[in-house]
């Protein structure tokens, strides 16, 4: 049984299964292992890990480890608390969501700016293997129409955020961070230009891995102590590029510099604490952890967005921004754009978009009906609507997130699809 427990309860004979660290920041070569020594265990204590996640099949249980969904359900419930208390009112002067153009409208309009994105960080990356200086003025334009689409409406960009490629790692990591940071800098109100150039240093925040060995950033295992040193100077090497292009502001470096710095002082590549690694690295730190988390590698299966949620929140005052990280769940809400849930119907769908006014309260596709079975066409449901027997106060809710692999529903495919509301138009792929 998988157990959860803090590292100073931790005994010799317990089976580590998941050193719960964000960025897999501890020596030993894998994130699962045997505690055999005490100085297994001091190692532990020694990366500032609160907590981590046992299996009992495998090693020493005890009565000081408990269920994860116990602590799971406490920690929703505290969650579900602070955005209750944060949504933006149903009433009075119109919310922002409804000054926003539909939502599949502008989804068109974000594939262009996605794919546009993303041929402009290819090239960057391209440049610099040949010795060239990458061009800033592009990663500019580029960042400018990722700002506008989030602007016009907050969900599209982000279901985005969603496509991973198990191929080419790096190049959607940049994307995918750049995209979560400029929503969570514009959730933080943080002016255009200023939000141009984090956007700028977010997709651009990996380009030192340009300077690593190939093989070495394409490693399908974790890391040996010595790899994983030689990988921690990408931060540094990526800085070191922005600052030699001219046409990228020297604020965008701080991103790539700080990206892995950790609120207690943890990160690397220099140790800061606290707000010292500035206003861009501690966003672009949330941005950072949260899109590797959600991404399969060949190594670690991903999980899902609300896990991931869930992880940072706990992570919040020791290795990210407590205040940030509220404002980053806010803006993604308790379930965010691409998460695979259950509602008290039954039916299986995934989560599409907000509402702002009851975060609670999401829109959601639903893909499959009570028995198991798929749609001929998919559904969107807004969670707000009202029971038609007046039993209760809505005729939907989450019952439960679930793990999409187990109930065989792709979020990517999911989001990419027109649904039918009123279950009479035929289901079509939204061609962009």
């Amino acid at each position: 049984m998988i157990k959860k427990i803090r590292s100073q309860d931790l005994e010799v004979g317990m089976f580590v299964t998941d050193f719960n660290s964000p960025w897999l920041q501890h020596p030993f070569l894998t994130n699962r292992k045997t505690l055999r020594s005490p100085r297994d265990i001091q190692i532990v204590l020694d990366q500032a890990i609160d907590e981590v996640y046992i299996d009992t099949a495998r090693g020493r249980d005890s009565s000081k480890a408990y269920h994860p969904e116990e602590a799971d359900q406490v920690l929703r419930q505290r969650l579900k608390e602070e955005l209750a208390e944060v949504a933006e009112p149903a009433t009075g002067s119109p919310t922002r969501q409804e000054e926003e153009i539909p939502f599949e409208e502008e989804l068109r309009k974000a594939r262009e700016v996605y794919e546009e994105a993303r041929a402009s960080v290819q090239k960057a990356f391209a440049d610099v293997r040949l010795g060239k200086v990458p061009d800033g003025e592009q990663a500019r334009q580029s960042v400018t129409k990722m700002i506008e689409s989030a602007f016009r409406n907050r969900d599209a960009l982000l279901s985005l955020s969603r496509i991973k490629s198990f191929d080419d790692y790096t190049l959607h990591h940049c994307l995918n961070v750049g995209v979560l940071a400029i929503h969570l800098g514009a959730h933080l109100g943080i002016l255009h230009e200023e939000l141009l150039r984090l956007g700028i240093g977010a997709i651009l925040h990996d380009l030192g891995k340009v300077r690593l060995p190939p093989e070495l950033v394409k490693k399908k295992g974790a890391l040996h102590p010595r790899e994983f040193e030689l990988m921690k100077t990408h931060a540094a090497h990526g800085a070191d590029l922005m600052l030699r292009c001219p046409t990228i502001p020297d604020e965008c470096s701080l991103v790539a510099l700080n990206h892995h710095e950790r609120y207690d002082g943890s990160g690397y590549p220099r140790g800061l604490a606290g707000l010292a690694a500035g206003k861009f690295g501690l966003i672009a730190a949330i941005a950072d952890v949260y899109d590797a988390m959600t991404t399969e590698r060949a190594y670690r299966r991903g999980v899902t967005p609300g896990h991931a949620l869930k992880r940072a929140y706990e992570w919040a005052g020791s290795l990210l921004h407590p205040i940030y990280v509220r404002k980053f769940i806010q803006c993604l809400g308790i379930y965010p754009v691409g998460s695979a849930v259950r509602l008290d119907t039954g039916e299986t769908g995934v989560v599409v978009r907000q509402n702002r006014d009851q975060l609670l309260r999401p829109w959601v596709r639903v893909m499959k009906n009570s028995d198991g079975r798929p749609l001929p066409y998919p559904v969107d449901r807004d969670l707000r609507e009202t029971g038609e027997a007046g039993d209760k106060p809505c005729a939907r809710s989450i019952e439960r997130v679930l793990d999409p692999r187990d109930v065989g529903v792709d979020p990517e495919q999911a989001l990419a699809l027109r649904s039918n509301v009123a279950g009479s138009e035929r289901l079509r792929v939204v061609l962009g």
